[in-house]
Protein backbone atom coordinates (compact mmCIF):
# COMPACT_ATOMS: atom_id res chain seq x y z
CA UNK A 1 0.00 0.00 0.00
CA UNK A 2 1.11 3.54 -0.54
CA UNK A 3 1.08 6.80 1.48
CA UNK A 4 -1.48 9.32 0.24
CA UNK A 5 0.11 12.90 -0.48
CA UNK A 6 -2.02 15.64 -0.59
CA UNK A 7 -2.02 17.44 -3.85
CA UNK A 8 -2.11 20.96 -2.65
CA UNK A 9 -1.51 22.44 0.98
CA UNK A 10 -3.91 23.08 3.45
CA UNK A 11 -6.58 25.57 2.93
CA UNK A 12 -6.88 28.39 5.33
CA UNK A 13 -9.83 29.18 6.35
CA UNK A 14 -11.11 33.01 7.44
CA UNK A 15 -9.66 36.29 6.93
CA UNK A 16 -5.93 36.41 6.12
CA UNK A 17 -3.88 38.65 8.59
CA UNK A 18 -1.96 40.38 5.95
CA UNK A 19 -4.95 41.76 4.64
CA UNK A 20 -6.00 43.12 8.07
CA UNK A 21 -2.11 44.82 8.29
CA UNK A 22 -2.92 46.32 5.27
CA UNK A 23 -6.43 47.47 5.79
CA UNK A 24 -5.15 49.04 9.30
CA UNK A 25 -2.11 50.76 7.50
CA UNK A 26 -4.59 52.31 5.00
CA UNK A 27 -7.03 53.59 7.94
CA UNK A 28 -4.12 55.12 9.80
CA UNK A 29 -2.74 56.74 7.18
CA UNK A 30 -6.42 58.37 6.22
CA UNK A 31 -6.54 59.06 9.69
CA UNK A 32 -2.91 61.53 9.97
CA UNK A 33 -4.25 62.58 6.54
CA UNK A 34 -7.08 63.88 8.09
CA UNK A 35 -5.75 65.18 11.42
CA UNK A 36 -3.11 67.18 9.30
CA UNK A 37 -5.99 68.91 7.44
CA UNK A 38 -7.83 69.66 10.65
CA UNK A 39 -4.34 70.88 12.36
CA UNK A 40 -3.23 72.71 8.71
CA UNK A 41 -7.07 74.22 9.18
CA UNK A 42 -6.53 75.83 12.52
CA UNK A 43 -3.11 77.07 12.33
CA UNK A 44 -4.46 79.04 8.95
CA UNK A 45 -6.97 80.36 10.88
CA UNK A 46 -5.81 81.63 14.18
CA UNK A 47 -2.49 82.67 11.60
CA UNK A 48 -4.68 84.33 9.35
CA UNK A 49 -4.62 88.52 9.35
CA UNK A 50 -7.21 88.62 6.95
CA UNK A 51 -10.48 88.23 8.77
CA UNK A 52 -13.04 87.80 6.26
CA UNK A 53 -14.24 90.01 3.16
CA UNK A 54 -14.16 93.32 3.60
CA UNK A 55 -17.49 95.48 4.03
CA UNK A 56 -19.23 96.17 0.74
CA UNK A 57 -20.64 99.72 0.42
CA UNK A 58 -24.12 100.32 1.09
CA UNK A 59 -26.33 101.10 -1.89
CA UNK A 60 -27.48 104.38 -3.00
CA UNK A 61 -30.74 105.52 -2.07
CA UNK A 62 -33.06 105.14 -4.89
CA UNK A 63 -34.06 108.79 -4.61
CA UNK A 64 -30.31 109.70 -4.84
CA UNK A 65 -29.64 107.15 -7.56
CA UNK A 66 -32.09 108.72 -10.00
CA UNK A 67 -31.42 112.10 -9.52
CA UNK A 68 -27.94 110.86 -10.12
CA UNK A 69 -28.87 109.22 -13.34
CA UNK A 70 -31.06 112.19 -14.20
CA UNK A 71 -28.03 114.63 -13.82
CA UNK A 72 -26.03 112.24 -16.26
CA UNK A 73 -28.70 112.10 -19.12
CA UNK A 74 -28.82 116.07 -18.48
CA UNK A 75 -24.79 115.92 -19.83
CA UNK A 76 -25.80 113.64 -22.46
CA UNK A 77 -27.04 114.95 -25.62
CA UNK A 78 -29.71 113.02 -26.84
CA UNK A 79 -28.30 112.09 -30.47
CA UNK A 80 -30.85 108.96 -30.40
CA UNK A 81 -34.47 110.25 -29.16
CA UNK A 82 -35.44 106.48 -28.80
CA UNK A 83 -32.15 105.46 -26.48
CA UNK A 84 -33.10 108.44 -24.64
CA UNK A 85 -36.41 107.90 -23.24
CA UNK A 86 -35.66 104.22 -23.03
CA UNK A 87 -33.30 105.43 -20.54
CA UNK A 88 -35.44 108.64 -19.27
CA UNK A 89 -38.47 105.82 -18.39
CA UNK A 90 -35.88 103.78 -17.18
CA UNK A 91 -34.75 106.09 -14.13
CA UNK A 92 -38.18 106.38 -13.44
CA UNK A 93 -39.60 103.00 -13.59
CA UNK A 94 -36.11 102.16 -11.27
CA UNK A 95 -36.65 104.53 -8.81
CA UNK A 96 -40.25 103.14 -8.73
CA UNK A 97 -39.55 99.43 -7.82
CA UNK A 98 -36.45 100.17 -5.54
CA UNK A 99 -38.77 102.10 -3.45
CA UNK A 100 -41.63 100.18 -3.42
CA UNK A 101 -40.18 97.04 -4.44
CA UNK A 102 -42.02 95.82 -7.48
CA UNK A 103 -40.68 94.66 -10.63
CA UNK A 104 -40.84 98.01 -12.45
CA UNK A 105 -37.97 97.07 -14.95
CA UNK A 106 -39.13 94.30 -16.17
CA UNK A 107 -42.65 95.24 -17.12
CA UNK A 108 -44.39 96.92 -19.90
CA UNK A 109 -45.92 99.92 -20.40
CA UNK A 110 -49.29 99.30 -19.48
CA UNK A 111 -48.20 96.74 -16.58
CA UNK A 112 -46.59 99.88 -15.10
CA UNK A 113 -49.31 102.29 -15.26
CA UNK A 114 -51.66 99.36 -13.71
CA UNK A 115 -48.90 98.98 -10.69
CA UNK A 116 -48.43 102.80 -9.97
CA UNK A 117 -52.75 103.28 -9.88
CA UNK A 118 -51.95 100.26 -6.58
CA UNK A 119 -49.47 101.97 -5.34
CA UNK A 120 -51.50 104.80 -3.70
CA UNK A 121 -49.18 107.31 -4.27
CA UNK A 122 -52.10 109.65 -4.74
CA UNK A 123 -54.31 110.96 -7.52
CA UNK A 124 -52.31 113.89 -8.74
CA UNK A 125 -48.79 112.32 -9.11
CA UNK A 126 -50.51 109.20 -10.23
CA UNK A 127 -52.37 111.12 -12.98
CA UNK A 128 -48.64 113.17 -13.91
CA UNK A 129 -46.77 109.64 -14.15
CA UNK A 130 -49.03 108.54 -16.85
CA UNK A 131 -49.47 111.71 -18.84
CA UNK A 132 -45.68 111.18 -18.85
CA UNK A 133 -45.52 107.73 -19.91
CA UNK A 134 -48.40 107.82 -22.99
CA UNK A 135 -46.34 111.38 -23.81
CA UNK A 136 -43.11 109.07 -24.40
CA UNK A 137 -44.69 106.08 -25.90
CA UNK A 138 -44.27 108.32 -29.86
CA UNK A 139 -41.08 109.01 -29.02
CA UNK A 140 -39.72 105.59 -27.70
CA UNK A 141 -41.74 103.33 -30.26
CA UNK A 142 -42.74 105.65 -33.20
CA UNK A 143 -39.57 107.17 -33.84
CA UNK A 144 -41.27 110.62 -33.43
CA UNK A 145 -38.53 113.21 -32.84
CA UNK A 146 -38.94 115.33 -29.77
CA UNK A 147 -38.01 119.37 -29.76
CA UNK A 148 -34.97 120.17 -27.43
CA UNK A 149 -36.96 122.33 -25.13
CA UNK A 150 -39.05 118.93 -25.25
CA UNK A 151 -36.22 116.99 -23.94
CA UNK A 152 -35.41 119.27 -21.17
CA UNK A 153 -38.87 119.28 -19.99
CA UNK A 154 -39.00 115.98 -19.54
CA UNK A 155 -35.94 115.36 -17.72
CA UNK A 156 -37.29 117.99 -15.23
CA UNK A 157 -40.86 115.74 -15.12
CA UNK A 158 -39.42 113.16 -14.09
CA UNK A 159 -36.91 114.87 -11.28
CA UNK A 160 -40.42 116.02 -10.02
CA UNK A 161 -42.18 112.87 -10.07
CA UNK A 162 -39.03 111.49 -8.34
CA UNK A 163 -39.40 114.15 -5.66
CA UNK A 164 -43.01 114.14 -5.57
CA UNK A 165 -42.81 110.38 -4.80
CA UNK A 166 -39.93 110.96 -2.15
CA UNK A 167 -42.15 113.44 -0.34
CA UNK A 168 -45.08 111.41 -0.50
CA UNK A 169 -42.73 108.08 0.98
CA UNK A 170 -41.51 110.54 4.00
CA UNK A 171 -44.82 111.47 4.56
CA UNK A 172 -45.98 107.95 4.96
CA UNK A 173 -43.44 106.67 6.81
CA UNK A 174 -43.74 109.58 9.13
CA UNK A 175 -47.61 108.76 9.45
CA UNK A 176 -46.98 104.94 10.58
CA UNK A 177 -43.85 106.35 13.35
CA UNK A 178 -46.52 109.10 15.02
CA UNK A 179 -49.12 105.97 15.29
CA UNK A 180 -46.79 103.57 16.74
Amino acid sequence: MQDIHDIRGPVQVGIDPSLILIALAVLGGFLLLLLGFVWFKKWRKKHDRHTGLPELPKPMPPYDAALQSLDALLNIPPDDPRMFYFDLTMVLRKYMGDSFGTHAIEMTSQEFISSIRKLGIGDKIQNRMIEFYRGCDPFKYAGAAPESSRVKRDIESVRDLVTLVEAHIKSENDIQKGDV
